[in-house]
């Protein structure tokens, strides 16, 4: 069998034990597709970040500091990034969002728009995820973690857009889907959670996620501009008979500065008089309808077009920078390209970095099919 063997250094010149692990360990430990493993390996020894000798020709030699799932990974995808005939450019890292964070430049970034994973509603099965922390404060500290850093690269016009759903004391886990294209997606089936009683919870409590997470972000130096309600017209059901089903999910816009960059005119919505009204229509309501469709993508919580399309046509200029901490499969950077902006993605599995990889490069290829050609040399000639 073909054999991997990793050593990790503590420092330059304190190497521990070699670990021997078969591209199946690799790939259980990752939480990806052994497919997945070779290819990071092959990348990392195109990069001369690990390398092969006559001796052991069936073994790859790690000499740097790399860890075990995911930071095993994370070298060998390191940082994807493309640039379209429209100068925008495409950049994606792969790894923990606070660690990449700290390495970007201040005030760099001109919106940012993301859902981060929900508090214990699914299990994307990989070492470092936010989302499967202990209790509900817990999890609101590693976010206000993460959105200070988003706050130092944001100009001091930028704008925070965080879509987040709320979680109940107890449960059964994240919604269960029968489809056929989701039934192997990571986080779709899980064991039943512990009861979340710390504090003042009681069994079937709502907690509250969504303003427990608003008020830290104010309290942390956010301005706190509005709440919309995302009003999900086909939501899944639910098994429960005493409460109504959740149809909906919450939008905090967040500023950095008291005034900030904010196009009211780009996401203005139909009225049916607009003689009293502004001509393309009436200033956009906190509640925006939309209509979730299966993802192809492997993504089991995939982000509707229509939420990132409104809140950077609305948080951004044209040619400005977009960050989504939170990457997932890249569904805001396709967005982003579509409109006209650059777009940086954050993501902590490498498999949903290859997602986003296939769906960049068949964006921009669309893109530039759009474009208009050059005109001849007799077609500007008659010019």
């Amino acid at each position: 069998m073909f054999r991997l063997i990793l050593q990790k250094t503590v420092g330059r010149h304190e190497p521990v034990p070699t670990v021997a692990l078969s591209f199946n360990d690799v790939a259980t430990m990752a939480g990806v597709s052994r497919p997945t493993v070779i290819r990071s390996f092959k990348r990392l020894k195109a990069a001369k970040l690990i390398h092969t000798t006559r001796k052991t020709e069936d073994h790859y030699h790690a000499g740097q500091q790399v860890g075990l799932c995911p930071e095993l990974l994370a070298p060998a995808i390191g940082v994807r990034s493309w640039r379209c005939d429209t100068n925008q450019t495409f950049t994606i890292h792969c790894g923990d969002a606070l660690e990449v964070l700290t390495r970007m430049p201040d005030e760099s970034v001109n919106c940012s728009v993301c859902s981060p994973p929900f508090f214990l509603l699914r299990d994307y099965d990989i070492v470092g995820q936010i989302g499967r922390e202990g209790t509900p404060q817990q999890y609101i500290s590693r976010l206000v973690e993460v959105f200070r850093e988003v706050r130092r690269v944001l100009r001091n016009d930028g704008t925070l857009w965080i879509n987040i759903g709320d979680t109940y004391a107890t449960g059964s886990g994240g919604n269960v889907t029968k489809s056929k294209m989701q039934q192997n997606n990571q986080g779709t089936n899980l064991p039943s959670r512990r009861p979340q009683r710390s504090g003042d919870l009681k069994s079937k409590d709502l907690i509250g996620i969504p303003w427990m997470l608003a008020f830290a972000l104010r309290a942390d130096g956010w301005y706190l501009r509005s709440d919309i309600i995302v009003h999900k017209v086909n939501t899944f059901p639910e098994s429960v008979a005493d409460r109504p089903t959740t149809s909906h999910e919450h939008i905090f816009l967040l500023s950095k500065s008291p005034k900030y960059y904010y196009d009211a005119d780009a996401i203005r919505e139909p009225q049916r008089d607009n003689l009293n009204g502004h001509y393309l229509g009436r200033n956009r309501r906190t509640v925006w309808t939309v209509t979730t469709k299966p993802s192809s993508t492997g993504h089991y919580a995939t982000f509707p077009p229509q939420i990132p399309e409104t809140c950077l046509l609305a948080g951004s200029p044209e040619g400005g920078v977009v960050l989504d901490p939170f990457n997932g499969t890249g569904t805001t950077g396709i967005v982003a390209l579509k409109h006209g902006r650059s777009y940086i993605g954050i993501e902590l599995n490498p498999e949903y970095v290859d997602i986003t990889t296939k769906r960049c490069k068949a964006e921009m290829k669309n893109l530039s099919k759009s474009r208009p050609k050059a005109a001849g040399r007799k077609a500007r000639r008659a010019l």
